[in-house]
């Protein structure tokens, strides 16, 4: 039977990773739980200077996820308010991380910053978070990241 090289490639992953066990998917969901708390402790941090000159409002969100790579989770979001202005930070999974940056293979989660019809992807890819620009290149999030981003959608 003939096959592709990409459907080759496929096959071999697959023969390689058997499918995950209930005990596997719960850790990957706790552990991607972990590393959504530490970004939006980081992104807290790094929007303190704004909040603190009354210029914007930061909430915590809670959010109640079904994903088939994690299982069920509650994890946290933000929401900053400028003005009238809304931008959440809003935790999508690990699923739906998949197929977004192709430079980010196998990656392992997903919040995005979402202010009205605009959304920039944030992507987990070992322990690191990655923006992803509409052209789907990454670049590493950073505060001077987030400043670009944020700009971009309130001004």
């Amino acid at each position: 039977m003939h096959m592709s090289e990409g459907m080759q490639k496929l096959l071999d992953l697959l023969l390689t990773r058997p499918p995950l066990s209930e005990d596997q998917v719960k850790a990957r969901g706790l552990a991607w739980r972990e590393a959504v708390v530490a970004l939006i402790v980081t992104l807290e941090n790094w929007l303190q200077p704004l909040v603190a000159a009354n210029v914007v409002t930061v909430t915590r969100t809670e959010h109640d996820l079904q994903d088939m790579w994690m299982g069920s989770n509650t994890v946290p979001g933000l929401v900053m308010r400028y003005g009238l202005v809304e931008v959440r930070f809003e935790p999508l999974g690990v699923q739906a991380a998949r197929c977004v940056a192709p430079d980010i293979f196998m990656a392992e989660g997903r919040v995005d910053i979402v202010c009205g019809p605009h959304s920039v992807p944030l992507i987990l890819k070992e322990e690191k978070w990655y923006a992803v620009s509409l052209r789907g290149r990454s670049s590493e999030l950073t505060e001077d990241i987030l400043s670009c981003i944020l700009a971009e959608m309130l001004l």
